[in-house]
């Protein structure tokens, strides 16, 4: 690890902490996917970087990380993966504090003494104009960074801070709303672990999931979620897998057999060799897919950056026009100012981001705004499980009795639901289920054993009693 990434904390607070990236000041072109990385890791809330200040400031939940863990994350980035994006300078409430401190120092103090604070505060601005114009573009900034230095030349200071202050505050309302939609999506892929069992030199012991390591055996029982994929060493459980497959209907798993990470132990015990843990795993892939969908942009959006800078040359044609008219700098400055690029550029990626958001929270991911575009030219959709087309909840929809001169329907439904209510089986519930909407009472049974994949048996009146697959009762 070299200098230049070599990640070091610089200041933090709970569940705050600023982190100095050498790297990122030489290379501010990976912004953009270095914010992506970091939304995606556990626990983090939100991401802001100062590219030019070699600077990130993340939020994160103490619950489920800590500063330690995050720093260590950070100096583990591969930047050999890194690709370049657009990122734009983000403004936090301090920056507007300061331009309103500054506007009020234009105002009460003389003109001489409120130039420095003025020039100062509006710096920043006017290079970013300078900028664009370096790199031959001709972009919304060059019209700020014209506006402002227009007033500046003429002296007057309260009318480029109030323009200022006007301009950081409308960034700081649209990236927050960028920023929101961000971290809902980033929420929605963070995983939630608990601390898991593993065998570790002929003992048990409990770890955080973070802490797992390849070859490491966890020890899994009913509503465990599983941390990382790998492979059954030992026992038979009914796995969940319907946040990876979307089929509710849980599968069986013994020794030899693969599970997935996200997935969840629906009933049995299980030993797993973690074999692909951390970035490695499938829930990680998953997470890695949406974040690079939301960096993904929609023709839509490449069309309406492409208007917004257009409309520049025009601004500056139109500003140029009305200076030859009026021969008025005040005027000229308005033309500048008065812009509609930054709503065209604004609306389109936060309507996808919402769209994605909608999706994901009921479930469905969409691979970015260039799928959502796709939507409208589709005609037909094949589905490959009926997972994905019906809810998970089952429903009882006849009970019939084989001998209904001594065990009415009833009657069945009620015996079959006391002894179904010690399963977490989606087939038990809805047995359950059903004797509740009757109203039946519970019958009293004798202790219930539970036979993986298979049922469960009890006693009822001196007599066994089984309930559960078609074989198992025969």
């Amino acid at each position: 690890m070299t200098n230049q990434t070599l990640v070091t904390l610089v200041h933090k607070l709970p569940g705050r902490l600023r982190a100095r990236i050498p790297y990122l000041r030489q290379n501010q072109d990976v912004a953009g996917w270095l914010k992506t990385q970091l939304l995606s890791l556990a626990g983090v809330r939100s991401v802001r970087l100062r590219p030019a200040a070699a600077s990130a400031v993340l939020t994160y939940d103490i619950n489920k990380t800590d500063e330690l863990t995050l720093l260590a994350q950070l100096n583990a980035i591969d930047w050999s993966l890194a690709t370049d994006s657009e990122y734009e300078t983000e403004y936090c409430g301090g920056d507007n504090l300061l331009n309103i401190a500054g506007l009020a120092m234009t105002q009460f103090l003389p003109k001489r003494w409120a130039a420095l604070p003025a020039m100062v505060l509006i710096a920043p601005t006017i290079a970013e104009g300078i900028d664009s114009l370096r790199h031959r573009e001709l972009k919304v900034e060059v019209l700020d960074g014209l506006a402002l230095g227009l007033s500046m030349v003429r002296g007057d200071y309260r009318t480029a801070m109030l323009t200022q202050s006007l301009l950081t505050l409308g960034e700081y309302f649209e990236q927050e709303t960028s920023r929101h939609s961000d971290e809902l999506l980033s929420q929605l892929m963070q995983p939630q672990y608990h601390p898991v069992w593993i065998e570790r030199d002929g003992t048990s012991c409990e770890i955080n999931a973070e802490q797992l390591t390849n070859g490491d055996v966890m020890l899994l029982g009913p509503g465990d979620n599983i941390p990382a994929d790998g492979t059954v060493l030992r026992g038979v459980g009914l796995i969940n897998q319907a946040s990876m497959t979307g089929e509710s209907v849980p599968v069986r798993r013994e020794c030899g057999a693969w599970v997935f990470a996200g997935t969840q132990v629906q009933d049995g015990n299980i030993a797993v060799r973690a074999d692909k843990v951390g970035d490695e795993s499938s829930t990680a892939n998953i997470r890695r897919f949406i974040t690079e969908s939301l960096s993904q942009r929609s023709e839509t959006q490449q069309v309406t950056q492409k208007m917004a800078d257009r409309r520049v040359a025009i601004t500056l044609a139109a500003g140029a026009g009305v200076f030859a008219l009026t021969r008025d700098w005040n005027r000229l400055a308005s033309v500048f100012l008065v812009d509609y690029s930054c709503a065209l550029k604004l609306s389109t990626p936060i309507a996808f981001k919402s769209i994605m958001y909608k999706a994901a929270n009921s479930g469905l991911l969409l691979k970015g705004g260039r799928a959502i575009e796709q939507l409208a030219d589709i005609d037909t959709v094949v589905f490959d499980k009926t997972g994905t087309l019906t809810y998970g909840d089952m429903l009882v929809t006849d009970v019939v009795s084989f001998d209904p001169k001594h065990t009415w329907a009833e009657r069945l439904l009620a015996i079959a639901a006391s002894v179904e209510e010690h399963s977490n089986h989606p087939l038990a519930r809805a047995v359950v289920s059903a004797a509740k909407q009757h109203e039946l009472p519970h019958i009293n049974h004798g202790e219930v054993e539970y036979v993986i994949a298979h049922g469960l048996i009890s006693e009822l009146d001196d007599h066994r009693m089984a309930i559960g697959s078609r074989h198992f009762p025969a």
